[in-house]
């Protein structure tokens, strides 16, 4: 009764062990999940600071363009100021769609790593479950064989000898063997050998 008891303790103690083990591996990819979620969130406002920055930068080029043209005497109404302002804006704006573009595919692989972390923690519980449940099968399956209550005896071992496992033999046997396999000897006499 005391082995019964200590087995059944084993058996808690190892799967109090294993879902422990699950729920931690579990939390910790969960926690992964949030800090990638958290830094996908960070690399859009980034984009959208680099955006204003561009911008700004935009309208202090555009007005010392304007200036330099003023003071030059350029008519900026028509002509190569017109094109050239134009360009520096379309130059601007291909630098900020590019940014804005690299920063949402940057967030959106992390958003996936986080998902996956996410799914990772779940088919850890779900692991841990099943690796629980084994080991309380095969407790118990330990304990039954210990018990004897798997034996068809009841309990008594039956010995092993030559007696009692069988091998194939006979007649039979013996003529589908030697038609399968023949005597290197005789191959050799019946191919002319000796």
């Amino acid at each position: 009764m005391l082995a019964a008891a200590l087995m059944v303790a084993g058996t808690a103690l190892q799967v109090w062990g294993q879902q422990n083990a699950a729920r931690a591996r579990a939390a910790e990819a969960e926690r992964q999940g949030e800090l990638d979620e958290l830094q996908a969130q960070e690399t859009l406002e980034r984009a959208k600071f680099n955006e204003a920055a561009l911008l700004r930068q935009e309208a202090m080029l555009q007005g010392e363009q304007l200036t330099g043209y003023a003071k030059a005497g350029i008519d900026v109404g028509s002509g190569s100021p017109i094109l050239v302002m134009a360009q520096s804006i379309m130059q601007s704006r291909r630098e900020i769609y590019l940014q804005q573009r690299e920063a949402q595919f940057r967030a959106m692989m992390i958003r996936e790593g986080a998902a996956s972390n996410l799914r990772l923690a779940g088919e850890e519980r779900q692991a841990a479950n099943i690796s629980s449940m084994g080991t309380i099968l095969l407790a118990g399956y330990n304990y039954g064989a210990k018990s004897g209550a798997f034996d068809k005896n009841n309990g008594q071992t039956i010995p092993i000898s030559e007696t009692n496992i069988s091998s194939p033999s006979g007649d039979a046997y013996d003529q589908h063997m030697s038609s399968q396999y023949e005597d290197p000897y005789d191959q050799y006499m019946r191919f002319g050998g000796g």
